[in-house]
C-alpha cells in the first residue's frame, strides 16, 4: 500500500513503524513503484481519475531511501513485476468471465473503467513502466 502514501509522507509513514516495532522488529513492505523510464503519464492520467484518486507512485530508491533514513536496515528487495503481469491478466479474465454480474453490481460505466485499467495495468508492468516490489526491512537493536 506503499503507492497510497505518497512521497512527501514517506518519512512520516516510516517514522511511525519504526516507532511501533520493537528491537530487530520485521518489515515486509510491499508496493508498487514508477520506474524512472515509463509510467508517470499513466499514473497522473486515467489511473488517478478513474481508479486511484491521489495515489503518488514513488520510483523505488526514493522509497528505500526514505526508509534508511530513519533508520531501517534493508536486507533483501525483490521485484514482483513478472508475476504481477500474470495475475493482471487472470483478474482481467475472470472480469470478462463475470461481465453480466459486473455490470449488475456497479453498472456498464465502472465494468469498462475496471477492465481497461486492469489491461493498462498489465502492459505497464510488461513493459516496465511500473514495478511491484517487496523490502524486508529490520529495525536494528
Amino acid at each position: 500500500m506503499v503507492e497510497h502514501v505518497g512521497s512527501d509522507q514517506l518519512p512520516t509513514y516510516f517514522a511511525r513503524i519504526f516507532r511501533l516495532l520493537k528491537p530487530r522488529g520485521v518489515l515486509l513492505n510491499q508496493g508498487i513503484a514508477s520506474t524512472r523510464y515509463g509510467g508517470a503519464g499513466i499514473q497522473r492520467g486515467f489511473f488517478n481519475r478513474y481508479v486511484f484518486p491521489d495515489t503518488e507512485m514513488s520510483p523505488l530508491d526514493v522509497v528505500l531511501q526514505t526508509a534508511e533514513q530513519v533508520g531501517f536496515e534493508i536486507r533483501h528487495v525483490e521485484s514482483l513485476r513478472q508475476n504481477y503481469v500474470l495475475t493482471l491478466r487472470a483478474w482481467r479474465k475472470n472480469l470478462e468471465r463475470a461481465a453480466k454480474l459486473a455490470k449488475e453490481l456497479v453498472g456498464a460505466e465502472a465494468f469498462r473503467i475496471w477492465r481497461l485499467f486492469l489491461a493498462a495495468s498489465a502492459y505497464s508492468f510488461e513493459k516496465g513502466h511500473h514495478n511491484i516490489f517487496q523490502s524486508l526491512l529490520i529495525k536494528p537493536g
